[in-house]
């Protein structure tokens, strides 16, 4: 599962939506954007520590003239040394970094529900409105079936389709 900077604002926005219909958190109504923008502000700043990541994941692969099957490998033993959570551990780090933003907003004027329920109800809007990278390679797979996945054209041609497949379900 991955966040997309175009679905930021739908996840902000949701995550407010619920947690107020539920009676969780209490927002004076007029400053429901401040909230909103918070918690973009969080999700934002995990994606440029993110990239942050990528880059030096990329940067250790060249140097060391790695192939793209050790990605995953070292982008995991690279988050461990700067203790950036991935996977499902991001989701519950995110969750706790939103939770504490309410402590600190004064538009928020109360939370009501402990940070067990409030962190439970985040992830579930996360595991909602994130997307499933399998799915998006696995349509770009089958829009590229004519060329041999060892062939560099494959290469090129299979990071044309999934940015296409991307476009077209609204992802950046």
């Amino acid at each position: 599962m991955r966040l997309y900077r175009s679905r930021i604002p739908a996840i902000a926005t949701k995550i407010v939506a619920t947690l107020v219909a539920d009676g969780d958190i209490e927002i004076n109504r007029s400053r429901l954007d401040e909230v909103e923008l918070d918690i973009k502000s969080v999700l934002d700043e995990y994606l440029r520590q993110e990239n942050i990541l990528l880059n030096a994941v990329r940067d250790h692969m060249e140097k060391h003239h790695l192939p793209y099957q050790e990605f995953g490998k070292i982008k995991k033993q690279l988050a461990e040394e700067t203790n950036f959570p991935t996977g499902d551990d991001s989701f519950f780090w995110l969750a706790n970094q939103i939770i504490e933003s309410f402590m600190i907003n004064e538009s928020v004027e109360e939370v009501f529900a402990a940070d067990n329920l409030l962190r439970r109800k985040i992830i579930q809007v996360f595991r909602e409105n994130l997307v499933n990278d399998d799915d998006l390679e696995r349509e770009a797979r089958n829009r590229i079936k004519n060329i041999s996945e060892d062939s560099p054209e494959w290469n090129l041609e299979f990071q044309k389709a999934l940015k296409l497949v991307r476009e077209r379900r609204g992802l950046k």
